[in-house]
């Protein structure tokens, strides 16, 4: 990674940080409503909208910095299906050929 992009990364990162507390307080909140014996649907629905929204921001502003290009786009933010990962899980040990 460049000079450039390591400055612009920090930037990002600093000038995000609340944008992330939100995002992960989203999140909790979100799993807490989901484990319920009966989730609330509407909340749930309403979480779920914001933490859309909230990681809409996050790509928005990685685009402005330039940092899209340099991995921090969509699936950057950590929401379900999003990132790299660790691979297919340990289910791949069970496939037979």
């Amino acid at each position: 990674m460049s000079e450039e992009t390591l400055k612009a990364r920090e930037k990002f990162f600093n000038e995000t940080t609340e944008l992330r507390k939100k995002m992960f307080s989203r999140k909790t909140e979100l799993d807490a409503v989901m484990s319920g014996e009966k989730p609330d649907e509407k909340k749930a629905a309403k979480l779920s909208e914001e933490l859309f929204d909230l990681r809409g921001q996050m790509h928005k502003k990685a685009q402005e910095a330039g940092l899209a290009q340099a991995g921090f786009g969509p699936g950057f933010c950590g929401g379900p299906g999003g990132g790299q990962g660790m691979g297919s899980g340990p289910q791949h040990r069970f496939v037979r050929w």
